[in-house]
């Protein structure tokens, strides 16, 4: 198994634990943003980003694909910021500790600033 590559590790890793094909979404533009680290209010929750630094309105999912909420506001240092995520719904607070991660959404032109 040394001669096979990472994103094929993680393929044959999470098919055997029966977690789903985390090598798909790897392919499909999710990265991994980082773990949840508190709940602040009823539908938000704080992530600390370990290096991506993710734009506002980007989808946050969880480590079996479902979006779980978005991203409304980028504070902290540049270097790991802190991210504050409005969820599709209530938040447990099983889900602190949790790694997380972004898909980009594309704009389309939809939000260019113009009047």
């Amino acid at each position: 198994m040394s001669n096979i590559n990472v994103a094929e590790r993680i393929y044959i890793g999470r098919d055997l634990c029966g977690w789903g094909c985390l090598y798909k979404r790897l392919e499909s533009g999710m990265k991994y943003l980082g773990t949840v680290e508190a709940i602040s209010g009823s539908r938000e929750f704080v992530v600390k980003s370990d290096s991506l630094v993710p734009d506002v309105d980007d989808l946050v999912c969880d480590l079996e694909g479902n979006r779980i909420g978005l991203i409304r506001r980028i504070f902290g240092p540049v270097e790991c910021p802190y991210v504050v995520v409005a969820g599709k719904g209530p938040i447990l607070a099983s889900i602190v500790g949790e790694k997380v991660y972004c898909e980009r959404s594309s704009k389309n032109g939809s939000r260019k600033g113009r009047n």
